[in-house]
């Protein structure tokens, strides 16, 4: 006689950061590796000063920044404890308009990687183009024009139906956190296809 396995199936976790050296957006995605649809879990924004606050780093002005990228190193690892990702994914550094928001956004890069190898140094982590998530919920400006709209990637994953989150919940949400929300989009439209052509 042959049994079925009657555990349901495991959900494939991911957590998508929106990178920073003091706002970092967080959101935590599941994939159902059956129907292959994407759910919303949660999203929230950390602030590097207040976890400074909250973990009493006394420490000079000038080291000030280096003390919020430890505190959202620890943040992170203790979120990833909590929620046990199968793969974190995260906004790559790339130049912006100066060499110091460069600077600042490799220093926020390696605060995430930190978090991670400290975490599990196995655990599969990707980075995601800016303009690669923008353009996964719509939200990408036409070449050539200006995006002064700091909403349109709110509207983008609001009106882009692949996936359910209330209103109530995207109308309160940092910047951050909805672009942490276009990067998990992104990276899981990315392991859907991989998933889809494998022949």
């Amino acid at each position: 006689m042959i049994t079925q396995d009657q555990r349901p199936v495991e959900g494939f976790c991911q957590v998508s950061i929106d990178t920073g050296t003091d706002t970092v957006g967080v959101t935590l995605l599941e994939l159902d590796p059956v129907s292959l649809k994407m759910s919303w879990r949660e999203s929230f924004t950390l602030y590097g000063s207040l976890l400074n606050y909250r973990t009493a780093n006394q420490v000079l002005p000038q080291y000030a920044r280096y003390a919020r990228l430890l505190g959202i190193t620890q943040a992170l690892y203790g979120y990833f404890q909590q929620v046990h990702p199968h793969q974190v994914v995260f906004e790559d550094n790339y130049l912006r308009f100066s060499p110091a928001t460069f600077r600042s956004l490799v220093e926020a890069v390696e605060a995430v990687k930190s978090a991670i190898w400290a975490y599990n140094p196995w655990l599969p982590f990707y980075t995601i183009k800016a303009n690669a998530a923008k353009a996964a919920v719509g939200a990408l400006a036409p070449r050539g024009t200006p995006n002064h709209d700091k909403e349109l990637v709110r509207k983008g994953v609001a009106s882009c139906g692949k996936l359910a989150i209330p209103p109530d919940a995207l109308a309160g949400m940092s910047e951050h956190a909805v672009d942490s929300v276009a990067i998990g989009i992104c990276a899981l439209e990315q392991l859907i296809k991989e998933l889809t052509t494998q022949g």
